[in-house]
């Protein structure tokens, strides 16, 4: 029988300082989602894989807004999969009739999180074992360190294979697309890859226009050739408007931090005031409210 986690039914901001002290051992196995009907066979307790252990989820924020937007039947497609901590959640938005599609670059996370969904029976997950870049082909991959977080492997500068370096496929949003169809929703978090991975998205931002979160950091952005602010200018350059994720709602991102490192939200220009607006209200509720409460996005599938 799945364990439920610890601090589930307290609300998130609750929750998180609780689980950030939280010293304990935790046993490897299965752990019930608190948001969702799904659970997760964690085998390796890292970050993302304790924070769900001990919360019954990693992301609520990226949750809250999926819950807003995403409607049974959509699609939604995912870069980082990692462990599926959001994956399953977005499929059960999307229902049987809709599909996510997962990107995890890391040939070992990409084969857990098919069995995932094999042991699940969740046939609306697509895995893809691959990276996201500006055209498909092939690049270097460098593996996330032994004993971090699995979720830290990144694409690498160099052209040089070394150890805990592999060549992965690299696929492109717009390929993407033209064999699923049309995501309402966009989640990356990919290391730095993000700029790249929009610089192959030329008919996803024209046509599709979904509502996309990235994890925007500087040096990784750097590491590979880009920054803060090429990202908005791109971003602004496809008419999308950008915030911050902060504690408790969205701050207009006017120009990226020296030192960028936080989550965005990017909404399309012509749906932007109307949607940030939910989206404030949906996350300070999201923030004080326990997951079960029926006023709580969280509460949509729990």
């Amino acid at each position: 029988m799945p364990q439920r986690p610890r601090y589930g039914a307290l609300p998130p901001l609750v929750s998180g300082v609780l689980a950030s002290v939280d010293r304990s051992r935790l046993a490897t196995g299965i752990y019930s989602s608190g948001i969702a009907q799904f659970d997760l066979d964690l085998r390796q307790l890292d970050l993302a894989a304790r924070a769900f252990a001990l919360r019954g989820f990693f992301e609520w924020r990226i949750a809250a807004v999926a819950a807003l937007l995403v409607d049974p039947g959509d699609i939604v497609f995912e870069g980082g999969a990692h462990l599926g901590t959001e994956s399953f959640y977005y499929c059960a938005l999307v229902g049987p009739g809709g599909k996510v599609v997962s990107f995890e670059a890391d040939a070992s996370l990409a084969e857990r999180l098919q069995a995932e969904a094999e042991r699940q029976g969740t046939d609306q997950l697509v895995v893809k074992s691959a990276a996201l870049g500006p055209q498909a082909g092939t690049s270097l991959f460098d593996l996330a360190p032994p004993n971090s977080n699995s979720g830290l492997g990144a694409l690498s500068p160099e052209s040089t294979q070394t150890r805990g370096r592999v060549e992965v496929e690299v696929a492109t949003l717009d390929d993407t697309m033209a064999a699923y169809g049309s995501p309402k929703l966009l989640v990356m978090d990919i290391q730095g890859g993000e700029l790249g991975a929009l610089r192959g998205a030329d008919r996803l931002l024209a046509d599709a226009r979904p509502a996309m979160i990235m994890e925007v950091e500087s040096g990784s952005l750097r590491r590979l050739g880009g920054s803060a602010d090429e990202l908005l200018r791109l971003l602004r350059s496809a008419d999308y408007r950008c915030w911050r994720f902060t504690r408790l709602g969205l701050r207009a991102v006017d120009r990226p931090k020296e030192e960028e490192l936080d989550d965005w939200l990017a909404l399309p220009r012509e749906r932007a005031d109307r949607d940030s607006r939910k989206i404030r209200r949906a996350l300070a509720l999201g923030a004080m409210l326990p997951p079960g409460s029926r006023f709580s996005p969280l509460a949509r599938l729990s």
